[in-house]
């Protein structure tokens, strides 16, 4: 990233006065389901305005489920909430994927696991009726990986899909293997190697640095306009990575160099699908999504300048236009 943009960041988004930091809302279920190795996983449910929990979930012809990425949690989609509960008849599962928010840290953390977890969880929460899938990040390889662990009947079920800023081919093809090759993480992977017991110790040194870090290197989008502005998103982002244990930041890395969903390629052609990415997007670039866009030619493609690797908070608008496309 260049210098110049990173001070423009520092100066326009940390130094500002925000309004409130976002999450969830309030009026939400939550379910805890365990899985066949005895992880317990947290699923945030919510509803449209127009469809009470009093009504019978099999009540609902459609549930969208989003998937966050690493180290965030489900309330990293609350632009989409707001602009899919004004939408008739809605479920809205959002699970949180193991290791992270309300799911325990657990064995297993790997991106394989999650997508067993998704699978898993369509069958026990959304049994009947279309399903939308939303996965951002490591959340979009999830959503891939989920698609292998669904019988044919549970696949003919899912109407559309949305990949943003994700991959199919390995992460560390293009753009992350920079960040997880960084002095920085190769020293707190040495450090969790020798002396586990030192790790959050080690993260509270350096949690003050998280936000201007973000600032310049995740985010290269105005965050002064439109939905983006009424909240203060970068300490929300902040948030989300203290709250996440080091080991499950450190239990994901490997993963994430070394996982693909090229398998998948196939199981994607009926189906419809929206591919965004940020054109300034240095952990998952373009040519990440331009490779999913090769093997899923059906699916509509969008190339966002000036934006990064946190559409849903840096772009919702348009994260939400493409939601609402899928569900027609």
């Amino acid at each position: 990233m260049r210098p110049i943009t990173a001070v423009r960041n520092l100066a326009s988004i940390v130094l500002r006065d925000p309004p409130a930091v976002p999450g969830l809302p309030r009026a939400r279920w939550i379910h805890r389901l365990t899985m066949d190795d005895g992880a317990k996983v947290a699923v945030h449910e919510v509803r449209s305005y127009s469809f009470s929990f009093e009504d019978a979930p099999s009540s609902a012809p459609t549930t969208v489920i989003l998937v966050h990425g690493f180290n965030l949690t489900a309330a990293s989609w609350f632009f989409q909430l707001d602009a899919l509960r004004e939408q008739p008849n809605l479920r809205i599962l959002l699970p949180d994927l193991r290791g992270h928010g309300a799911s325990e840290d657990a064995p297993g953390l790997d991106i394989e696991r999650t997508a067993i977890d998704l699978g898993a969880t369509i069958r026990e929460l959304a049994p009947t009726g279309r399903v939308i899938l939303a996965g951002h990040s490591m959340g979009a390889m999830t959503v891939l990986g989920g698609l292998r662990h669904l019988e044919k009947a549970d696949l003919q079920r899912v109407g559309g899909i949305a990949l943003i800023n994700g991959a199919i081919d390995t992460f560390a093809s293009a753009g992350v293997t920079r960040i997880l090759h960084s002095p920085l993480v190769r020293a707190t992977r040495w450090l969790g190697a020798k002396s586990p017991s030192q790790l959050e110790w080690a993260k509270a040194l350096v949690e003050w640095a998280i936000k201007p870090v973000i600032a310049a290197f995740i985010y290269h989008g105005s965050l002064d306009e439109g939905k983006s502005d009424d909240f203060d998103v970068l300490s929300f982002h902040a948030n989300e990575i203290a709250g996440t244990s080091m080991r499950t930041l450190l239990g994901y890395l490997d993963d994430l160099t070394e996982h693909d969903e090229l398998a998948t390629a196939d199981l994607l052609a009926d189906i419809p699908g929206e591919i965004l990415v940020g054109a300034m997007d240095d952990v998952t670039p373009p040519s990440q999504s331009q490779r999913i866009h090769e093997l899923w030619p059906r699916a509509d493609f969008h190339e966002y300048p000036e934006s990064g690797h946190m559409l849903p908070v840096e772009r919702p608008e348009d994260v939400n236009r493409a939601l609402l496309n899928l569900l027609g």
